[in-house]
């Protein structure tokens, strides 16, 4: 893996701050509430793979990183992410007498 980010030009840590966004967004999915804004780390770091891949002409490997970025998408899209839905309480609607 470090050969594979110091081909690409990254630094060495940058290899460690992706590995804690993807840790980060790991756990954020592991828990409900959270888990739409947890596809947020996750769907940057699959962005930044696949343009990394595509810039260095290893388009043929790109397809693992697009589709798991097509994933994500789909996963926030069906958990409503919003950027800030996550800290609003649904409250529960009570009938009103008359």
């Amino acid at each position: 893996m470090i050969e594979l980010f110091v081909s690409f030009g990254y630094p060495i840590w940058f290899m460690y701050f992706t590995g804690l966004l993807e840790v980060i967004g790991a756990v954020l999915l592991l828990v409900p509430r959270l888990s739409g804004i947890g596809t947020v780390p996750l769907i940057c770091v699959m962005l930044g793979a696949l343009v990394s891949k595509m810039a260095h002409g290893q388009a043929d490997t790109a397809f693992v990183p697009l589709a798991l970025l097509a994933l994500l998408l789909t996963l926030g899209s069906l958990r409503h992410w919003s950027p800030l839905g996550f800290l609003t309480r649904r409250r529960a609607v009570t009938p009103q007498i008359l």
